[in-house]
């Protein structure tokens, strides 16, 4: 069993991993690592123009968050307090996401 998975994979999919064989367990690990995204650089993204939505793929966010000048700073205010939680859950996304693709 192999406990050295990074933190942001969730716990019940670790368990899950360790059904991989070593090849896919490899292949998704190194791919992940590669993907997953950074919360302080999403959080520096935001502070200037609210590029942390392109960050994720989601530029049409990202544009409408530029034409409005981040809501007229009411959605960029919000957006400070919700960027860690908006990586965290594309990390775990794209960990699924990931498990998904090499499981089979």
């Amino acid at each position: 069993m192999n406990t050295n998975y990074p933190k942001e994979i969730p716990s019940n999919l670790q368990e899950k991993l360790n059904t991989l064989d070593k090849l896919d367990l490899d292949a998704f690990l190194r791919e992940y690592s590669s993907s997953k995204k950074s919360k302080p650089l999403a959080f520096w993204l935001l502070l200037p123009l609210g590029l942390h939505y392109a960050y994720i793929g989601r530029w049409w966010l990202s544009v409408a968050f530029i034409f409005t000048c981040g809501g007229i700073a009411v959605w960029w205010l919000v957006d400070l307090f919700r960027v860690r939680q908006m990586i965290g859950r594309y990390n775990e996304d794209l960990a699924f996401a990931l498990y998904r693709k090499y499981k089979g």
